[in-house]
């Protein structure tokens, strides 16, 4: 069986993430990734590093980081990762000028968020926080993504296929197989995309 990473995971870690905050540490390493919390305003870093700490990734791996919350949310929905339900670990974009804003969904209406506020969330000063939605506001959402399953799930049988495929068509260089669902995911859209699946 495969271990399969999915949005809990990821919400679990950004759990994590807050708690050793609350408890005065300054970093704290999960898998490769080190956070730093110290460092506030750098909410696609944090959303990026959740989820290559859930995956077990190194770090500046995950396929959807970018330099801004903006950017990353188009990559986001051009991989046709958008959802209309909500799930825990499911990723969250505001519109904040210019660069925008990123969060994760921890459910009962709370995101976890590297922000430069304090004035919202807890703890109250900037960084990595847990915040109700509300204190950001349900306006300002720009969309809802899903990079990682909300359950665990094995890959189709078709997927050594869409591997070889991959690999053929010089999308990856190498037949070991890839853990990461996002990376699994991509291919089978493009395998599926190209084989009219």
């Amino acid at each position: 069986m495969i271990d399969v990473a999915t949005g809990k995971d990821v919400a679990d870690v950004a759990e994590k993430v807050v708690a050793a905050k609350r408890v005065g540490k300054t970093s704290l390493t999960i898998g490769t990734v080190i956070f730093n919390l110290t460092e506030w305003g750098y909410c696609d870093r944090f959303v990026r590093e959740c989820h290559e700490a859930a995956t077990g990734e190194a770090e500046q791996s995950w396929p959807y980081r970018a330099k801004t919350a903006k950017i990353t949310r188009g990559m986001l929905a051009a991989a046709g990762l958008a959802v209309t339900d909500r799930q825990r670990g499911d990723v969250v974009c505001f519109r904040f000028e210019p660069y925008g804003h990123i969060a994760i969904w921890l459910g009962g209406g709370m995101v976890a968020e590297n922000t430069s506020s304090a004035t919202r969330g807890e703890p109250r000063e900037k960084g990595h926080k847990v915040t109700p939605l509300a204190s950001i506001g349900e306006s300002r959402i720009v969309g809802w993504f899903r990079p990682l399953p909300a359950v665990a799930v094995l890959a189709p049988p078709q997927f050594e296929q869409a591997w070889q495929w991959a690999k053929d068509m010089g999308l990856v260089n190498t037949m070991d197989y890839d853990p990461t669902v996002g990376r699994m995911l991509e291919i089978l859209r493009r395998y599926a995309k190209a084989t009219n699946l």
